[in-house]
């Protein structure tokens, strides 16, 4: 039973692709925002930016936005020494599995690394200044890539829970904050596809997700010291003019390497497939014991009962 407990987990248990962005390839990832959220106005929710507002430090209005009444969403500090994510163009990256805490979804990016984001064909350049447990998939996509509210709504990313494409950016400038370009080549046209292979069982999460993505409060991978902020000594990100969202260096002719559809499906009837061989080997082994123990057993006591009866009887034709 503990055999069949285990190979039973292994066959169906997600088989997350780890991502990784060291090349200019483009990859399709699972998004969702946090700090904010949309709700036919951009609202700030994180503790950090509504104390300020409430001491006067500056306005809500000022962000292009409204507070909300609790506050309660994460607010980004706990990594990077503490500075602020306020008004800055970034990211969190999250992690493989929720319950593994690798905080490494893109690859294990280092603190302050700049990727460009597309989405609906708008892009913006952003840098790594935050890490989180992650969740479920995204549409069948790995859930990576959790961006600030100031950088989702710059790219028009109001739903809360998509899928974006990324790549490096290299030492391409941030793009402004509120701010986007329309991507002088298209990422969706170059992407390649990395398909979270999931249960249904998982992907039906998707729709008790809310559209927020991030109730949960992210886990932080510490105080990084040794970690170089793209931040000045104020604790804002310096603003860098530029007139383009594209990343270094020419991309080549993308290919899909995984396809949504066909990956999810075959990983899937495999699965079903092993699943059934692993039951049907189990049964022949249950009933192979039960013929080999048990039956020889009754046959043997059978056969000394007889040969009893045959004694006895030859006992009394001797008398």
């Amino acid at each position: 039973m503990i055999i069949f407990s285990l190979v039973f987990s292994v066959v169906t248990s997600p088989n997350v692709r780890s991502l990784s962005l060291s090349s200019g390839t483009p990859i399709s990832v699972g998004a969702t925002y946090y700090g904010g959220e949309y709700n036919g106005q951009w609202v700030i929710d994180n503790v950090n930016q509504c104390s300020r507002i409430a001491n006067g430090e500056f306005t809500a209005s000022s962000l292009g936005a409204v507070v909300d009444t609790v506050c309660d969403d994460d607010n980004g500090l706990g990594y990077q020494n503490d500075v602020p994510l306020h008004n800055t163009v970034s990211f969190a990256e999250l992690s493989n599995n929720p319950s593994s805490h690798d905080f490494s979804a893109l690859g294990g990016l280092s603190a302050g690394t700049r990727v460009e984001i597309e989405y609906n064909g708008r892009c913006v350049v952003a840098e790594k200044r935050d890490v989180g447990l992650g969740g479920s998939a995204v549409n069948g996509h790995l859930r990576a890539i959790d961006l600030w509210w100031q950088t989702a709504r710059s790219l028009g990313f109001t739903n809360g829970f998509d899928v974006v494409n990324v790549r490096l950016a290299g030492s391409t400038p941030l793009t402004p904050l509120g701010q986007s370009v329309k991507c002088s080549t298209p990422l969706s046209s170059q992407r390649q596809v990395v398909v979270d292979e999931l249960t249904s069982q998982k992907q039906a999460n998707n729709g008790q997700t809310s559209t927020r993505g991030n109730t949960k409060k992210q886990a932080k991978a510490g105080a990084s010291g040794n970690s170089q902020s793209t931040t000045n000594t104020t604790g804002k990100v310096s603003s860098e003019a530029t007139n383009t969202g594209a990343s270094n260096g020419v991309l080549s002719t993308g290919i899909s390497v995984f396809d949504d559809n066909s990956t999810k499906g075959i990983s899937q009837y495999y699965r079903l497939l092993v699943l059934i061989v692993v039951i049907i080997l189990i049964t022949c082994a249950i009933w192979w014991y039960r013929f080999k123990r048990i039956k020889p057993k009754k046959a043997s006591k059978a056969k000394s009962i007889k040969g009893f009866r045959r004694k006895k009887h030859r006992t009394k034709k001797r008398k």
